[in-house]
């Protein structure tokens, strides 16, 4: 190329080459797609129906939750859909769901008999005189039917007229009616509607028909448990901002806690000190302290040893006998020595210094060195 300098060509040609050995080099390698589990939330794990919750609010509904139904939480309600796969037998809840149904209510729930076993609820909306009417359950379908899992039992289903919702062999898998003045809805095998296995079933095509059927005014509760949430449950979701300021204060104090109480100590002299010094400074402690005596004795202690090396006929002697042998060689009065052996200490400082100068004189005359003076 005319015009253009060496120095240009060679770098386009150097990064001609790159870009070609790049693409060379991404041309190698196979496009690999992997699936990476993630974890199911806090709500997930906390409401196994999340995905249900999810499909109705995707088409426009207002849905509440709650872990427990209780007989309070009628009033005021129109639309409930209880998940839960295991009821407590209240005798007295049962009867008010009841009650509620007849006065207009619309209830969604699950038959939990299993076998010889009568779901209690099941039992009492049964019961009632307004369980049963004149036609028979149009059938609706029929659904891809794709497990082995539990169906209704179309004779202790408590409706008279309504819709069978069933998949192609017959098996009746929902069913929706009046009942008194309100709507019942029922399902077969909860398990089919749990968020891991919705998308795998038939599940979600069957629920929403059974929701369009009832006709669920807003808002709608969804009763995915019949247990009591625990306190920490409760605090987190009614009182979330106390729970965290109280962690934040707590947090706080610890960290005021952990600091060093007062100013810092001065650093540590890097000066020798000697052995008396730290003699005279425990020796003033004691005597702070009230330990008088065990200082006097120590030093008493001491002079007995001495007594027992060196003048060992003398150690079995008592304190009266030895007074006047150990005056003999400490140029001391016989009652002097006799006192700092027997007396306890002064609390006076100059009787008590005097009391160690003597023993200190006595221990220095039986040792041979060079004699104390008064």
């Amino acid at each position: 190329m005319r015009g253009v300098s060496p120095r240009f060509q060679g770098t386009v040609v150097t990064l001609v080459v790159l870009a070609l050995g790049a693409a060379a080099l991404f041309l190698m390698f196979e496009r690999v797609e992997t699936t990476v589990e993630h974890p199911p939330s806090l709500d997930a794990r906390r409401n196994p129906h999340l995905a249900l919750v999810r499909l109705m609010e995707n088409r426009g509904l207002d849905v509440e939750t709650a872990p427990a139904l209780t007989s309070q939480m009628l009033d005021g309600r129109e639309s409930i859909i209880w998940l839960s796969d295991q009821r407590i037998d209240l005798t007295q809840r049962a009867e008010d769901v009841a009650d509620w149904v007849e006065a207009g209510g619309r209830l969604v729930v699950a038959d939990l008999g299993f076998g010889d076993e009568e779901d209690p609820l099941i039992t009492t909306l049964a019961g009632r005189d307004s369980a049963r009417g004149d036609e028979d359950l149009a059938l609706l379908g029929p659904y891809e039917y794709e497990d082995d899992g539990p169906t209704l039992f179309p004779a202790a289903i408590p409706l008279g007229s309504g819709h069978l919702l069933a998949c192609s062999n017959g098996d009746p898998l929902a069913a929706v009616g009046p009942y008194g003045a309100g709507r019942l809805g029922v399902l077969a095998d909860l398990d089919r509607y749990r968020s891991d296995r919705l998308e795998d079933t038939f599940a979600g095509p069957v629920f929403w028909d059974l929701v369009r059927l009832m006709d669920l005014p807003a808002p709608i509760l969804l009763v995915y448990s019949d247990s009591t949430p625990s306190l920490t449950d409760l605090l987190w979701e009614h009182a979330r901002p106390a729970v965290i300021s109280s962690l934040l204060l707590l947090l706080v104090w610890l960290v005021h806690a952990s600091r060093r109480f007062g100013p810092m100590l001065p650093a540590r002299a890097r000066t020798q000190r000697s052995l008396l010094e730290h003699v005279a400074a425990t020796g003033s402690l004691l005597w702070r302290q009230g330990a008088r005596d065990v200082l006097l004795d120590s030093v008493r202690d001491a002079v007995r040893h001495r007594v027992a090396v060196s003048r060992a006929d003398w150690a079995f002697l008592q304190d009266e006998e030895l007074a006047p042998r150990l005056a003999e060689v400490a140029d001391l009065s016989a009652g002097e020595v006799l006192a700092v052996l027997t007396e306890s200490a002064s609390p006076n400082p100059t009787a008590f210094a005097r009391q160690i100068h003597h023993l200190q004189q006595l221990r220095a005359a039986l040792g041979g060195s060079s004699r104390w003076t008064r």
